[in-house]
């Protein structure tokens, strides 16, 4: 099990493509270990952050502001 807390770019670095490539990187490295099970908490205040993770893989936990890496 995994979860993802409080990744942040700073803004001078935002829209480069860093923040994607850390949590391929992170899922990549999770999965290289046999962790099935990713998971993270969105910010109710950064709607974006939402579609930010789908466009990655994550999938949206109906009732809750936690996303999930699909499991396979």
């Amino acid at each position: 099990f995994a979860f993802i807390v409080d990744l942040n770019v700073n803004e001078d670095h935002q829209k480069q493509g860093i923040g994607k490539q850390l949590v391929k990187d992170i899922v990549q490295a999770c999965l290289d270990k046999d962790i099935r099970y990713i998971e993270l908490s969105t910010d109710p205040n950064s709607p974006w952050l939402e579609d930010f993770y789908t466009k990655i893989g994550f999938l949206k936990v109906e009732g809750s502001a936690l996303m999930e890496w699909p499991r396979r």
